[in-house]
């Protein structure tokens, strides 16, 4: 099994066949099977499981961003991906296909010249993929819920990176919850409901106290509703009054308890 440095770096015995999706990383020449999640990294040139996650290995050319190389010159489309702004890019608005997100106008995107976004950004980020989550568990879906994991996992590495460069009040207890964000948002993997729900209530305790530290943008969303669940003991965020309970779905939609409004 063939997996980079921590670093990004291929091992002194790997050759690079092609850059991928993830810029500053290679893939090893001999590589024909890949893990899906793409923050595992692991390659290799035989059939198994990702020795990280557990899942089955894909051959590279059926996983979409360990096939696609990345262009030397990345297009300059009008809308990207606030998250991926040099690996997605569009003439019109539409979806990221790495993570979901939202494309944006370019100018809309501070930081895309300096290589880095505001706390208060990337909480907006980590906000925008939390309540996609919350909205298909909500509607027992499985639709993209890989994706909007990989959001988080993404946006929660960023963030990291801003506290880091930042100092906001009560930064110890923002950055240990992002760090429960980032491990919880790991083993979403959006073919188990049900294992997936717990995750996400392990997600939404860590999240509630992210955007207790840093509110989400409010011309965005106005009012955020924290709901607790009696029957999971746990709760979670959503950005309309009425009830939509992410634990059981359809069949207890209504099932909450308002705790309060921000």
């Amino acid at each position: 099994m063939a997996k980079s440095s921590p670093s990004g770096e291929l091992p002194s015995d790997a050759t690079p066949s092609a850059v991928s999706a993830d810029v500053g990383r290679s893939i090893p020449s001999d590589a024909r099977f890949v893990c899906p999640m793409q923050e595992c990294w692991q390659f290799s040139h035989d059939e198994g499981r990702c020795p990280t996650c557990g899942m089955k290995l894909k051959p590279i050319e059926q996983v979409e961003w360990a096939a696609r190389p990345v262009k030397a010159t990345p297009a300059k489309g009008q809308f990207v991906c606030p998250m991926h702004p040099d690996r997605t890019t569009s003439d019109e608005p539409g979806t990221c296909p790495i993570c979901a997100m939202q494309l944006l106008p370019r100018e809309r995107i501070v930081g895309l010249g300096d290589g880095g976004a505001s706390v208060a950004q990337q909480v907006d980020y980590l906000m925008e993929h939390y309540l996609a989550l919350q909205e298909r568990f909500a509607r027992d879906s499985t639709a993209e819920v890989a994706l909007h994991a990989l959001g988080l996992v993404d946006a929660s590495e960023k963030l990291r990176d801003a506290l880091q460069r930042e100092a906001p009040p009560g930064k110890k207890e923002l950055l240990d919850s992002v760090n429960a964000v980032h491990a919880a948002a790991l083993k979403v993997r959006g073919a188990d409901l049900s294992g997936d729900r717990t995750q996400f209530a392990q997600l939404s305790a860590a999240m509630r106290t992210v955007i207790a530290h840093q509110r989400p943008d409010a011309n965005r969303w106005p009012k955020l509703f924290i709901y607790r669940c009696p029957m999971a003991k746990a709760d979670w965020i959503q950005t309309t009054e009425k009830k939509a309970n992410p634990y059981y779905g359809f069949k207890m939609l209504d099932c909450g308890n308002l705790l309060e409004t921000k």
